[in-house]
């Protein structure tokens, strides 16, 4: 017992030594504790305050800057193109030409040539002037005019300087309606811009037949494997009023077969086969009535790479005779795009019922492009033969610029 009651104490004064080294905290302890959780706390929130301030002035500049950035993509997506700032180039302001109302091209042909014959003078000739003006309106409706004034002093019966003055229609797809004066559609060398010509002159029977100008309306179609011609003039040709009721008609047609899909083929892709006809029952002039009379043409044309062939022959009646001739003509370049070598002979028989008047020529020429048709030089050596041209050989050179 005694001992139970002492290992008691013992325990008892054991459990109680620690506790005396413990210091019990008082109130104001406390308090200076909770002071500076308060201050800490405040500090935090001041900082968290001031951030936010921050995040807050950065948000507002994104968000002007956002709105600015809208405000430009609607200006950008409204605008239109023809209402871009645009500085034009010294060389585009050369070129504008300003106009009362539509559009306006503005084209030009001249050509010089020098000829040394040996039964003429050799002389200096200015062979063309044109001035070409061709404008649009409205959609699908333009008009033409060109002019050339020194074709009056080259042939008289033309009594103006003026050549083509017509306005063409396109509201049918793939046709034309010209109206007005206009060549006629007859032979494909009359028909070819003189700029384009491979020599410097056209065949007998094309001048004669073709490279013609009559008032009238001629309708055009044209297909990438064909084509078409239909026209009704006066009859009076270039710059002449009429003087009858009586119309003349004329139309031509190409065919181009082997643009055809079953029997496409890239040599001959560039194959052309024609027919025109002309029928004239009109007085050939204002002076003279004529017989009625018809006239027709065979044409074939054909390119490719280096080398051309092309050949009409036409027949009919003129005022004086019935008339009939042909010519062939191949060309090589010997320098692709820069020289080209060219042969032609040209058959042509001015009265069928006549003898010995047949005229014959042999063309050798050469072409030299600066800049394609545009700007090129050409040379020409002509062996004629015939009751009015024997021993005229002829030597020929020519300037041309086309715009």
């Amino acid at each position: 017992m005694v001992r139970r009651i002492l290992f008691s104490l013992f325990f008892v004064l054991f459990l109680s030594v620690p506790c005396a080294f413990c210091v019990v905290e008082g109130p104001s302890d406390l308090s200076a504790r909770m002071a500076k959780l308060e201050e800490k706390v405040g500090g935090l929130e001041r900082t968290v305050s001031s951030q936010q301030t921050v995040i807050t002035e950065q948000a507002s500049v994104i968000t002007e800057q956002a709105s600015q950035i809208q405000v430009l993509k609607s200006v950008i997506t409204e605008k239109k193109p023809t209402e871009a700032v645009y500085l034009p180039t010294k060389a585009e302001m050369d070129k504008k030409v300003d106009v009362g109302y539509g559009k306006l091209t503005v084209g030009g042909l001249f050509q010089g040539w020098y000829s040394h014959g040996s039964k003429f003078d050799d002389t200096a000739r200015i062979r063309r002037t044109e001035l070409k003006f061709a404008g649009e309106i409205v959609n699908k409706l333009n008009w033409t005019i060109m002019i050339d004034p020194v074709q009056v002093r080259e042939d008289n019966t033309r009594r103006s300087v003026l050549q083509d003055a017509y306005l063409t229609l396109g509201y049918i797809p793939k046709h034309k309606l010209d109206i007005g004066q206009f060549k006629i559609p007859v032979t494909e060398e009359g028909l070819r811009s003189s700029a384009k010509l491979d020599t410097l002159e056209r065949a007998f029977i094309t001048r004669t037949f073709g490279d013609h100008r009559d008032v009238g309306v001629m309708l055009t179609g044209d297909w990438d494997f064909a084509m078409y011609q239909f026209g009704v003039f006066n009859g009076q040709e270039q710059n002449n009023l009429d003087i009858n009721d009586k119309k003349d008609f004329a139309w031509r047609i190409v065919g181009r077969p082997f643009r055809l899909k079953e029997i496409e083929n890239e040599i001959f892709k560039n194959l052309e086969l024609g027919y025109s006809q002309y029928y004239n029952h009109s007085a050939d002039s204002i002076s003279t009535a004529q017989p009625e009379k018809s006239r027709y043409g065979f044409e074939a044309r054909w390119e490719y790479d280096r080398y051309s062939l092309k050949s009409e022959v036409a027949w009919g009646q003129t005022a004086a005779a019935p008339v009939w001739g042909w010519y062939g003509q191949a060309g090589y370049y010997v320098i692709p795009k820069l020289l080209q070598g060219v042969i032609k002979y040209d058959v042509y028989e001015p009265n069928e019922r006549a003898s010995f008047d047949k005229a014959r020529e042999l063309t050798f020429g050469l072409n030299y492009f600066l800049d394609s048709y545009h700007a090129k030089f050409q040379l020409n050596y002509v062996f004629k033969e015939g009751q009015d041209s024997l021993g005229d050989n002829q030597v020929l050179g020519g300037v041309q610029v086309a715009l």
